[in-house]
C-alpha cells in the first residue's frame, strides 16, 4: 500500500539521514518515478523533504525532523523477537543487552502483545547452531572489535598456512578446499590478496569442503598427500588446533602485521577480519587464527566509500563462479540414486537409463575436485561405478585396495 510505503520511506531517511533516488527505488522495490511521486506527497503533506543536488546529494529530512511513530504493529513486534540473541550477539559482548532491550520493548508494549509474544515463543524456538560446530575459539575477537569499533590501527600475529609442498592433482590446484567457511579470501602466507581470483588453500568456501581429508588439505596443505597416492589414515585428518584462554606470541610460527580493520564478518559460526595494510587492497584474517592482537593508537586508514557487505558480497560470488569443475559419468544403483541427488559437493548434470541396466542409472556428476570426486564415490560403497575419467577410477583402485589392505588379517 502506498501509506506504508511513504511511512517506509520517512523511516529510511529519518534513520540513515539520506538517500538516493536510485537506492530508495532499489530498497521499496518500485521505480525512480514512483519514488518522485511519492516525495511530492510527502512535500504536499508537511513533510519536510527536500532533494540535495550533486554527487553526494540525495533526498533528506529537515535537520531536526523527527516523526512521532504510534508504535510497533503485532507482525513488526514478532520478528523482532524473532531473532533472539545467536552467537554473533554473544561473540561481540551484545548478548546481555539485546536481552535487556526486549524487556523494555516488553514493558512499553500492550498486554495484548505481550501476550502475542509469549504465544510466538512457546511456538517458534529458533537454534541457529549447526550440527556440526566449528568448535573454533576467538579470544582476539574483542580486541579486534574494538579496533573496528574505534577506527584505530591493529597490530597482530597472524598464523598463515603454508604452500602445498606438492600439489593434489591437476585438477585440484584451480582451487583447494576448506573447512565449512562458506568464506573466500582469507589471507595466505603469501599475503595472498582478498580477492577470489588469487586462490589459495586459506581462500576456498564450505562449498567444495566435501571430506575430513579435503579439510585437511585446505587446513594443511603441506600436509596432505599428493593424489592419487593413498595417503596414511592418520594424515587424513586435522587435529584441531589446542585452544587456550590467551594464546601468546609464537614468533616462529607467527608474521606481525600492521592493518587498518575495516569491519568484521560471521560467515555460519566463523568470524572474519576485513582489513588493509597501507596502501594495499583489503584482504580478509580469520579470527581464530590470531595469536596476538594489539590496538595502537594510530588512526586506521579506511578507502573512501567501501562497503563491507557489498565487498564481501562480491568476493563470495566472484569466487563461486570461480570454483574447479571435475566432470565424471558414473553407474548408481536405484537405492542410492535419492540419496546422491541430496549429497553436498557433487552436481547431478543429467540422469539417463543404459541399454539393459536393470537396477542401474547412468548419471552425469560434476565435483569439484578429483580428491573430493574420490572421497563421496568411496562413501556410495559398491551402490556407485565410476565409467570414466581413468584417473578417477585408477584413484578409486588404489583407495579400496589400501583400505582392504587395512582391514587384511596380518
Amino acid at each position: 500500500m502506498r501509506a506504508d510505503r511513504l511511512l517506509h520511506i520517512m523511516l529510511l531517511l529519518q534513520t540513515r539521514g539520506g538517500m538516493t533516488t536510485k537506492e530508495l527505488a532499489g530498497r521499496l522495490e518500485v521505480s525512480e518515478r514512483t519514488v518522485h511521486r511519492d516525495m511530492e506527497a510527502l512535500s504536499a503533506s508537511g513533510v519536510p523533504v527536500y532533494a540535495d543536488r550533486g554527487a553526494a546529494g540525495g533526498w533528506r529530512l529537515t535537520e531536526g525532523y523527527r516523526a512521532d511513530w504510534a508504535g510497533l504493529r503485532k507482525d513488526e513486534l514478532l520478528s523482532l523477537l524473532a531473532s533472539r540473541p545467536q552467537r554473533h550477539l554473544t561473540d561481540l559482548g551484545f548478548g546481555e543487552a539485546y536481552e535487556a532491550a526486549v524487556l523494555k520493548l516488553l514493558a512499553a508494549v500492550s498486554p495484548t502483545q505481550r501476550r502475542d509474544a509469549e504465544y510466538m515463543r512457546q511456538r517458534v524456538y529458533v537454534d541457529a547452531a549447526g550440527w556440526h560446530p566449528s568448535g573454533e575459539d576467538v579470544p582476539w575477537l574483542s580486541v579486534v572489535q574494538e579496533a573496528v569499533w574505534e577506527g584505530r590501527k591493529l597490530k597482530l600475529g597472524y598464523v598463515s598456512r603454508q604452500s602445498p609442498s606438492a600439489p593434489l592433482s591437476s585438477a585440484t590446484t584451480a582451487a583447494s578446499v576448506s573447512p565449512s567457511t562458506g568464506a573466500p579470501a582469507a589471507e595466505d602466507s603469501g599475503g595472498a590478496a582478498a580477492s577470489p581470483s588469487v586462490t589459495t588453500a586459506d581462500q576456498a568456501p564450505a562449498e567444495v569442503a566435501a571430506s575430513p581429508s579435503a579439510r585437511s588439505a585446505a587446513e594443511d596443505p603441506a600436509g596432505a598427500a599428493a593424489w592419487p597416492t593413498p595417503a596414511p589414515a592418520a594424515s587424513l585428518f586435522e587435529a584441531p588446533p589446542a585452544q587456550a584462554s590467551r594464546p601468546s606470541a609464537s614468533p616462529a610460527t607467527e608474521e606481525l602485521r600492521l592493518l587498518n580493520p575495516l569491519g568484521l564478518v560471521l560467515k555460519g559460526s566463523l568470524w572474519y577480519l576485513i582489513a588493509a595494510r597501507d596502501g594495499e587492497e583489503p584482504r580478509s584474517y580469520r579470527v581464530s587464527r590470531i595469536r596476538f592482537a594489539e590496538l595502537t593508537a594510530e588512526p586506521a586508514e579506511r578507502p573512501e566509500g567501501f562497503d563491507l557487505e557489498a565487498f564481501w558480497q562480491r568476493s563470495v560470488s566472484r569466487f563461486r563462479s570461480e570454483l574447479p569443475r571435475y566432470a565424471a559419468r558414473v553407474l548408481v544403483h536405484a537405492d542410492a540414486c535419492g540419496k546422491l541427488e541430496q549429497t553436498r559437493f557433487v552436481r547431478v548434470l543429467g540422469w539417463r537409463e543404459p541399454p539393459e541396466a536393470g537396477p542401474w542409472r547412468e548419471a552425469e556428476l560434476e565435483f569439484h575436485t578429483l580428491e573430493s570426486a574420490c572421497e563421496i564415490a568411496l562413501g556410495f560403497g559398491a551402490k556407485l561405478r565410476v565409467l570414466e575419467p581413468a584417473e578417477l577410477r585408477s584413484a578409486l583402485q588404489q583407495q579400496a585396495a589400501a583400505i582392504a589392505a587395512m582391514y587384511s588379517p596380518s
